[in-house]
């Protein structure tokens, strides 16, 4: 523990540039020191030219370029970022263009900065082609403007830069929309925590890190905790427009694939995937067959996407997928019955191919209730069909699972708990079981959320038991008929179940959280509520 705290003073020293870590073992460690280089002029200038760690090299030259110093620079110690925190001047761009003349990825570098500090003049010198990049930078800089709209009037625009890799691409696309694949000043600004815990997959799976230092800071925010701006949810409900504002686009990839809509996921996902964005694909696939098709005709597809599709066809009565060449890794494990059951006969035939999957077809037969099929299969009970059997409406199969428990000496309230999930990795089936359960248990979603966040679409395993499926959340934030009922600052949410169950004449207060002044969730208290436009 002493370590650990250790480490968190080192990084936020490091963060505030007032001290060299002691080592530079610990990728958080190394990135809060190059966060402090590039916010701090003159901090750790013994490091430059580390072989070690070229990184802090490309941080100090940023910095060098940004307080208006041309820095000498190999290939490798080029950085990508030179326009954040802080812009350098047009004169150092020049000099910067000069002194490195021969370099393709520099002159968009440069038209880059010029987007962020308004450089037109010199913008307009480089005769660039309109790359929407630069055009995303520029709408995020209101001195930028000029820069944006020459860029938008082009008849043609190109993808060149490429945030993802911090680099030119090999050859520019033509064509290009605004699509969100720009790491703007803007997206900068939003910073990442540091602390007793550094790792997080979110910082490990950053979306961009152009700068090379996560966007860490002492203050920094997780961005499942971040609040989605009106306008991102809007667009939840919106056709897509052509150019894509600057919104964090995250929220629109998940929703996309959760609802199976093969256009806007195409349009909208990242290089990599991100956070949640796996249950959500495999949620998509289980509902909408025409985006499990799509799935299956891609190459490289994840064997757990793949797997999903599988599942999806078997849904679909068609086994034309499985042949000898297919490995037993390779087929369905988990629900091959929601959120619609196959024909009796295709599990018959499933069975009959893939004797491996017999547990697998006997949940779906309870699930499905298809009683003969059952039966037939003279099965051993365990948990997971001990608990299929349990929620049942027809009672046979747990009657049927007591009397095998009986026949094996198995005590049906001991079997082994069945392995779950590893909580720190993606769980592809999480969302669709907290799915499932909502639906057996007959669980609605009544919280009306002030503000969403990403947390509303992620999964957590502790909650399975109790709550509605967590994108419900969502839907009903974005779908609201009268946004005006929303509650209002300081409260975080209204429970519509105890609104509705309570009163009309007792109804200014109720349901709203947090609450204030002591006044009890079921009738009317001390201090102002939030009035609602609709009178309820």
């Amino acid at each position: 523990m002493d370590s650990d705290m250790s480490s968190i003073a080192d990084q936020i020293a490091a963060l505030k540039g007032e001290a060299v870590p002691p080592s530079l073992h610990n990728f958080v460690t190394v990135r809060c020191l190059i966060r402090g280089i590039r916010y701090h002029d003159g901090f750790a200038k013994e490091l430059h030219n580390n072989p070690e760690q070229p990184m802090i090299t490309r941080a100090l030259n940023t910095r060098a370029i940004m307080s208006n110093r041309v820095p000498l620079m190999s290939q490798e110690q080029f950085p990508y970022c030179f326009w954040h925190p802080d812009v350098p001047s047009e004169e150092t761009l020049k000099q910067l263009l000069a002194a490195y003349p021969d370099n393709a990825l520099l002159r968009y570098q440069v038209g880059r900065a010029c987007a962020a500090g308004g450089y037109f003049n010199l913008y307009a010198e480089l005769c660039l082609l309109p790359d929407v990049a630069i055009a995303e930078e520029a709408r995020d800089n209101q001195a930028g403007h000029v820069i944006y709209e020459t860029i938008m009037k082009a008849p043609v625009r190109y993808a060149y830069m490429d945030d993802y890799n911090r680099c030119l691409r090999s050859e520019p696309l033509a064509g290009a929309y605004l699509n969100g694949y720009t790491c703007v000043r803007s997206i900068l600004d939003q910073k990442l925590p540091i602390g007793p815990t550094p790792y997080s997959p979110v910082i490990h799976n950053r979306v961009f890190d152009i700068t090379e230092d996560w966007s860490l800071d002492i203050g920094g925010v997780e961005p499942h905790a971040r609040a989605i701006d009106p306008q991102t949810v809007a667009l939840l409900h919106s056709p897509l427009p052509a150019d894509l504002p600057t919104v964090d686009k995250d929220l629109l990839i998940l929703m996309a694939a959760w609802s199976g809509n093969i256009d806007r996921y195409v349009r909208l996902r990242r290089p990599s995937k991100i956070e949640g964005e796996l249950p959500c694909i495999v949620r998509g696939i289980h509902h909408y067959p025409l985006f499990a098709k799509w799935w299956f005709t891609q190459s490289n597809t994840d064997p757990r996407i793949r797997q999903a599709v599988h599942a999806r066809c078997i849904m679909n009565n068609d086994l034309s997928w499985l042949n000898e060449l297919l490995p037993d890794s390779g087929l369905p494990d988990d629900s091959i019955w929601y959120p619609q059951p196959a024909d009796e006969a295709t599990y018959r035939e499933l069975l009959r191919q893939r004797p491996v999957m017999l547990y697998t077809i006997a949940r779906a037969c309870i699930c499905a209730d298809y009683e003969n099929l059952f039966t037939s299969l003279d099965i051993v009970p365990n948990m997971h069909l001990y608990r299929d059997a349990m929620t049942s409406r027809n009672k046979r199969y747990l009657k049927y699972l007591e009397l095998k428990a009986l026949e094996h000496g198995i005590q049906l309230d001991l079997l082994p708990l069945p392995d779950e999930e590893d909580c720190a990795g993606p769980q592809p089936y999480a969302m669709l079981k907290q799915e499932i359960h909502s639906h057996n248990s007959g669980t609605q979603c009544m919280i009306l959320q002030r503000e969403i966040t990403l947390d509303h679409i992620g999964f957590r395993p502790e909650e399975l038991a109790t709550t509605a499926s967590i994108v419900g959340q969502v839907l009903l934030h974005a779908c609201i008929a009268d946004p005006g009922i929303r509650p209002q600052p300081p409260y975080d949410s209204l429970n519509l179940k105890e609104l509705y169950e309570a009163p009309p004449e007792d109804r200014e207060l109720v349901g709203l959280w947090p609450p204030r002044g002591g006044y009890s969730s079921r009738g009317r208290g001390r201090g102002r509520g939030h009035r609602r436009k609709d009178g309820l």
